[in-house]
C-alpha cells in the first residue's frame, strides 16, 4: 500500500495508510479512530467496516479531493505520477483476504503498487509478455525473476479477474444515460452485481 501511494506522488504515505487502516478495521485502537473524528466539527465516528464508495474516503483523516486529482503526465517523473483512481477501486463486500489483481489486465502503476517500486523491470516483463499471449500462471514468472518475491506478492496477484466493471451508455437524439455496474464472478462462474452507479 505504501508503494502504491508513493507511485501516486505521496512521499509521506505512512499516516494516510494508517488512517485508512483505522477507518476500516473493526476496533477502536489507533491514532485515527472514532476518538479523533469525535473532536471534529461536526463530529462523527470511524466506520470500522469496509468502504462502500469513493466519496466515503473523503471522511478519512488526511484524505482530500486533491489526492484523487489526475496528474499531468511527464516521462521524466512518470514513476511517481500515477493516478490513484486508475490504481485502486472500492469493493463494497466483506472479505477475509485480499482480492488479487489480474496481471493480464492491470495497468503498469497498479502492478508497481503491488510488486513494489523496486521491481520496475519485472513490471516491464509482465507488460511485454502479456502482449503476446495471456499469462497463465504467475509462479514460473516470479520464480524465474525473484524466488523470494513469490511468497510475498502471491496473495495479491492472479491471472484472472473476480471483480470487474461494466460501463453502458444509452443515447437518443435528446438525451443519454450512462450506467456503471460493479460485479463479482464467483469460483463457480455465476455473476453477482455489487453496485449500480448511474
Amino acid at each position: 500500500t505504501m508503494d502504491l501511494f508513493t507511485a501516486c506522488g505521496d512521499f509521506e504515505p505512512v499516516g494516510r495508510v494508517q488512517a485508512l487502516t483505522d477507518w476500516i478495521d473493526s476496533d477502536d485502537e489507533g491514532f485515527a479512530e472514532s476518538s479523533y473524528y469525535q473532536q471534529l466539527k461536526p463530529p462523527y465516528l470511524a466506520a470500522n467496516r469496509i468502504l462502500y464508495s469513493w466519496s466515503e474516503m473523503l471522511d478519512i483523516k488526511d484524505f482530500s479531493r486533491k489526492l484523487f486529482a489526475r496528474h499531468e503526465h511527464n516521462e521524466i517523473t512518470d514513476l511517481y505520477n500515477a493516478d490513484l483512481m486508475d490504481c485502486v477501486t472500492v469493493l463494497p463486500f466483506p472479505r477475509t483476504r485480499p482480492v488479487p489483481i489480474n496481471i493480464n489486465t492491470a495497468g503498469k502503476d497498479a502492478l508497481l503498487g503491488v510488486l513494489g517500486l523496486d521491481h520496475e523491470d519485472l513490471v516491464r516483463i509482465i507488460l511485454v509478455q502479456r502482449l503476446n499471449t495471456p499469462i497463465r500462471s504467475i509462479e514460473p514468472l516470479l520464480l524465474a525473476i525473484n524466488p523470494n518475491l513469490l511468497q510475498t506478492v502471491q496473495p495479491y496477484l492472479d491471472v484472472k479477474s473476480s471483480c470487474f466493471t461494466v460501463d453502458a451508455i444509452s443515447s437518443t437524439d435528446e438525451q443519454s444515460l450512462s450506467l456503471r455496474v460493479l460485479a463479482r464472478r464467483s469460483p463457480n462462474g455465476s455473476v453477482e452485481v455489487l453496485q449500480w452507479v448511474l
